[in-house]
């Protein structure tokens, strides 16, 4: 996992990319290079089998945020800023927050969206006293969206208590609605105990809902007990879709049990699916327990780009890092095969450029996650290559995964929080960028990295012609405590766009600018963004010393 200097929390792998792409654009990227594989790709998207992850904040903003602005920013009077501050304190795993946060869950007029992001928090948080108040609003809460956040917050706090399995086990009952019952079953993926993995079974096997059942046999892969082997393989064969199949496949790959291998190879050879011939392939090389990365490493090299890409999503999920090296080679594999094949996708022929890109994306992706330190390389070299001449169709679609490249390498770098990293960030130009989005990615990635000797490059894009780029600057620069910046972001408490302002009047409260009272005074007053009023607010409640109230007017 990526690591570094200072409380930041790695990158989830759903949250690397600032903006990813749906499954119809992602699969159109993955054309592989063979008939074979081609049939491959079109299946896998006729099936649904490869997901999309939408768009995501890194967690990193969450940590910049001063302890103290959070645990006041849970008693304000908006409820949306109680939700914001919850978040932070359960991504942070705060538990000086405990006690605040169980006083406001205890409240019976809170807002049910306030007390759902309390629920989460605490499954953030864990210890006792947040898995008795998870198990509480999971067996006394009357609404039935409130008791299943609470299951699954309970499926992260209160793994290896007895308590919080039996609760979850009873919310699996088919008295129960389905929204809980889903809810629970999936919470219960965490305990791999013997008598959740009989329980999961029996729900895989007989639930009348399809929705029940998938969440159910992922949840028997999640637990990695064996003793799901038997069901699993059991569902394998009575399966009545290929979807399902596909399900069942990846929990086996989960449970990592050698007892599959047979069904595995019967699969490879005998399915008409050659998407279920590429989930068996990964699949089988996972039962190699603790050696599943070197037994996925060599389909990093197979001959079809489908199995590749799977390869590196499975290896990117199983989070080892012994498999960066073979992640660094094959992006500078399929780099080679770009270039190559870059003038015959220019001259209308892409698909097999776009199978290349698709896989350095994929394996840049990884790389944040698995070693961004030893990948800053890797991550500049991505920023290196030319656009196309805006010419055609085909060019702007090059040119759209060159972008999607470059957003990455930004991140990467911001994560590999090295001196040079951040000289590449600096240095290479993507401050400047034609892109907007390529500049609010770069101002992100100073902020992931937590340099404050980026700030006076953060501070000049205050000022940038497009708001996006302006309020990125502004929270970053809230984050990387440095008072250099304080003249910019209170001239931004006049910006015309309003999230520009929210966003610099809560830097100026992180910062402890004592010098801004007056301008963020008048915010709250005057301003005619309702988001704005209370940020100032917020920020006044913080800074003002001389106890004089000031009141937010509706």
């Amino acid at each position: 996992m990526p690591t570094g200097a200072g409380p930041l929390t790695p990158p989830c792998r759903a949250a690397m990319l600032l903006a990813m792409q749906p499954v119809v654009v992602r699969c159109r990227r993955m054309l592989a290079r063979s008939t074979d594989a081609l049939r491959v790709l079109v299946a896998l998207l006729a099936l649904g089998l490869a997901c999309a992850q939408g768009a995501h904040a890194n967690g990193w903003e969450h940590w910049g945020i001063p302890l103290d602005v959070l645990l006041n920013l849970l008693a304000d009077e908006d409820p949306g800023y109680r939700i914001r501050a919850a978040r932070s304190l359960g991504v942070r795993a705060e538990k000086s927050a405990l006690e605040p946060m169980l006083a406001l869950l205890r409240r019976p007029e809170e807002p049910a969206a306030v007390k759902e992001a309390l629920l989460v928090a605490l499954g953030g948080i864990g210890g006792p006293l947040a898995r008795e108040a998870l198990i509480a609003n999971l067996t006394r809460e009357s609404r039935d969206e409130l008791r299943a956040a609470a299951a699954r917050a309970l499926g992260k706090a209160g793994v290896g208590s007895a308590d919080a399995q039996r609760a979850l086990m009873k919310a699996t009952g088919a008295g129960e609605p389905l929204l809980m019952r889903a809810a629970a079953v999936e919470a219960l993926g965490n305990f791999p105990s013997d008598t959740v993995v009989q329980r999961l079974s029996e729900i895989a096997r007989s639930a009348s809902s399809d929705t029940l059942q998938a969440r159910a046999i992922q949840a028997l892969g999640a637990t990695r007990n064996r003793a799901a082997t038997r069901t699993l393989l059991r569902l394998l064969e009575t399966a009545r879709s290929d979807r399902r199949r596909a399900l069942v496949i990846d929990a086996m790959a989960r449970v990592a049990d050698p007892a599959a291998r047979p069904a595995l190879l019967e699969l490879i050879e005998t399915a008409q699916h050659p998407g279920l011939k590429v989930r068996a392939t990964v699949a089988l090389a996972s039962l190699s327990g603790n050696a599943a990365a070197p037994a996925l490493v060599p389909l990093l090299a197979h001959p079809i780009a489908t199995i590749r890409y799977v390869a590196t999503e499975a290896l990117t999920e199983r989070g080892d890092a012994r498999a960066a090296p073979a992640l660094r080679e094959l992006y500078r594999r399929e780099t080679r095969v770009a270039k190559q094949l870059r003038a015959d996708a220019l001259a209308g022929r892409p698909g097999d450029y776009l199978a290349a890109q698709s896989l350095r994306l994929a394996a840049l992706r990884a790389l944040i996650e698995l070693d961004a330190p030893g990948s800053a390389p890797v991550f500049a070299d991505a920023l290196r290559e030319p656009l196309a001449a805006r010419e055609s169709a085909v060019a702007l679609r090059v040119n759209e995964g060159l972008h999607e490249l470059r957003r990455s390498a930004l991140v990467g770098l911001g994560y590999a929080r090295s001196a040079p990293a951040l000289d590449s960030l600096l240095t290479s130009g993507f401050l400047d960028s034609d892109d907007f989005r390529l500049r609010a990615t770069a101002v992100r990635a100073l902020g992931i990295g937590g340099w404050s000797a980026a700030a006076p490059a953060v501070a000049a894009r205050l000022v940038d012609e497009v708001a996006e780029v302006r309020w990125t600057a502004a929270l970053v620069l809230g984050r990387l405590r440095s008072r250099a910046a304080l003249t910019g972001l209170r001239a931004a408490l006049g910006d015309p766009h309003p999230e520009v302002r929210r966003q610099s009047a809560l830097a100026l409260g992180f910062l402890a600018d004592e010098g801004a009272l007056a301008k963020l005074r008048s915010l709250v007053r005057n301003d005619a963004d309702r988001e704005v009023r209370m940020a100032a607010q917020a920020s006044v409640n913080l800074l003002d010393r001389s106890g004089e109230p000031a009141t937010t007017t509706e």
